[in-house]
């Protein structure tokens, strides 16, 4: 989970480390350039109830599933707070991202 000025701005889900490993720098990369458009402002931590909120607001988001133009299938996900999408391979969630799309975390 990426905590960007006091908000979550996202999350990524990996099936196991050596995928982890794959893509860590480019999403690091990736997070610290929105962190940097982001006002100089200190921010609060985020509470342990809106991490819990924001994964609980989750099971709301609607997805729809189609094949991958490589392997496996596609899973686009989106409503009016996140977006995000997962690659599934023989029935395996391989990356699942996704974002939030406005300042509300709780």
């Amino acid at each position: 989970m990426f905590v960007i000025a006091g908000r979550i701005a996202g999350m990524d889900i990996f099936d196991k480390p050596a995928t982890l490993a794959k893509l860590l720098p480019k999403l690091a990369r990736a997070y610290a350039l929105d962190a940097l458009e982001e006002k100089a402002e200190a921010a609060e931590p985020v509470a342990h109830g809106a991490v819990r909120n924001w994964l609980d607001s989750l099971a709301e988001v609607p997805g729809h599933v189609s094949e991958s133009p490589g392997l496996g299938h596609d899973v686009r996900l989106r409503n009016a707070q996140t977006v995000g999408s997962c690659l599934i391979v023989d029935q395996c969630p391989i990356h699942l991202e996704l974002f939030t799309l406005n300042d509300s975390t709780a």
